[in-house]
């Protein structure tokens, strides 16, 4: 069994890796933790850099839990290339991270997480970081 967690360097990251090393020790499996880059914008705020992939290694080490950590580059679509890759590793379930979105913003841009709640082909959990 394996769970895949949409990871960006946010509050709505480390709201979906808090749900997924939960959902790992329930279910003793493994994590495979996906961070996908759109373009080669590096500067983008969803793009996790060495700092950021070195302290997820670091706490899902310390949880105990068996992972792997994959960073994909230059990807034309989010949402597509999570599916992409679930299927490759036949994930049981997929984890994202929500972020409160208005209804302009929605509707322009699209969500990468409904996309993935509406064609995944396993379970998705969604979750919200913790209202501060």
């Amino acid at each position: 069994m394996t769970i895949l967690v949409s990871y960006v360097p946010s509050a709505e990251g480390f709201a979906a890796m808090n749900a997924a090393v939960q959902a790992a020790k329930l279910a003793g499996t493994s994590i495979l933790v996906l961070n996908v880059a759109v373009g080669t914008n590096f500067a983008d705020p969803t793009f996790a850099d060495e700092r950021d992939l070195d302290a997820v290694r670091q706490r899902l080490h310390d949880e105990g839990v068996p992972s792997e950590i994959r960073q994909v580059t230059d990807a034309r679509d989010v949402a597509e290339e999570v599916l992409r890759i679930a299927e490759e590793v036949s994930a049981d379930l997929i984890v994202v991270g929500l972020r409160r979105r208005s209804a302009v913003g929605k509707l322009l841009l699209g969500s990468n997480a409904q996309h993935i709640i509406l064609s995944a082909n396993c379970p998705v959990l969604s979750v919200r970081p913790a209202a501060d």
